[in-house]
C-alpha cells in the first residue's frame, strides 16, 4: 500500500461488504479449483458468481450463460446426469434469447449440450 490508499480507502469497514462489479475473477477461480478437481468448491464459486450477475446484468446477459456452461460443466465431472443436463439446456436456452439461432454462441451451446447427452448416453 502507498501513500495514497488513505484517499481511495478510509476505513476497511466500509470495504468489508463491498461486492466486487465484476465477478468475472469468481468465475476464474471456480475454473481454477475444477483443474485442481476441487469440484464442490468451484460449483460454490461458479453459483455465487452466477446470483451477482443475475442480479447485476439480468438474467438474459451473455455473461450469465458462460457461468451457467461452467456450473454444467461441474456437474458434468460429478457425474451428476440430471443437473448437468438441466444446466446445458438452460444455456442453449438463455443463448438462443440473448444471441439467436444464428451465433457462433448459440451453436456451441447446442453442440455442448450434445455432447453432454452422448457423454451420458
Amino acid at each position: 500500500l502507498g501513500p495514497w490508499d488513505h484517499d481511495i480507502i478510509e476505513d476497511d469497514t466500509e470495504t468489508k461488504d463491498a461486492i466486487v462489479a465484476d465477478v468475472a475473477l469468481l468465475d476464474l477461480l471456480g475454473r481454477a479449483q475444477q483443474r485442481w478437481s476441487l469440484y464442490q468448491a468451484a460449483l460454490d464459486n461458479h453459483l455465487k458468481a452466477l446470483k451477482v450477475k443475475v442480479l447485476a446484468y439480468g438474467a438474459n446477459d451473455t455473461s450469465v450463460t458462460h457461468t451457467v456452461s461452467e456450473i454444467a460443466s461441474v456437474y458434468e465431472a460429478l457425474r451428476r446426469r440430471e443437473d448437468a443436463y438441466r444446466m446445458r439446456e438452460s444455456c442453449v436456452s438463455l443463448l438462443r434469447e440473448a444471441t439467436g439461432i444464428t451465433s457462433i454462441a448459440y451453436f456451441r451451446g447446442v453442440h455442448a449440450l450434445a455432447a453432454c447427452c452422448w457423454k451420458f448416453g
